[in-house]
């Protein structure tokens, strides 16, 4: 789901985050928080888009294609009842054409919520508290 309110875009939405990340960096400006008690160990974390350009094409493309993705994994399948969507950048020449293109700011962007996340899972138990 995306909902743009007084230019701050909030979306919901897992997986392929890189891509996600990178479609965003194209028509926003974006910031990445993970909450160091609630997230700490888990993989999630929050994006907030800033001075969202809703005019720009590359807005309207992506916002089209999360809106596919949102009908096909909730309408999709042959039942009608949801199905996984299985997008263009399943592919290596995909993923290495992403890293190219944004991996020095995908880097730059994940450091803070890599770090926090490091950290708390070497004190946790089944790391045997091997502090970072």
């Amino acid at each position: 789901m995306m909902i743009v309110n007084e230019g701050i875009l909030t979306i919901s939405m897992k997986g392929r985050s890189a891509s996600v990340l990178c479609a965003f960096s194209r028509f926003s400006e974006i910031e990445l928080f993970k909450p160091e008690r609630a997230h700490a160990t888990r993989s999630s974390f929050y994006m907030i888009a800033k001075k969202v350009d809703t005019e720009k094409e590359s807005f309207k493309l992506a916002l089209k294609y999360f809106q596919d993705v949102w009908y096909q994994a909730t309408f999709g399948g042959k039942d009608g009842l949801g199905d996984a969507f299985i997008g263009a950048d399943d592919d290596e020449a995909a993923v290495m054409m992403l890293l190219t293109d944004f991996g020095a700011e995908l880097s730059k962007l994940g450091r803070k919520i890599w770090s926090i996340q490091a950290k708390a899972l070497s004190r946790s138990p089944y790391a045997g508290d091997r502090a970072i």
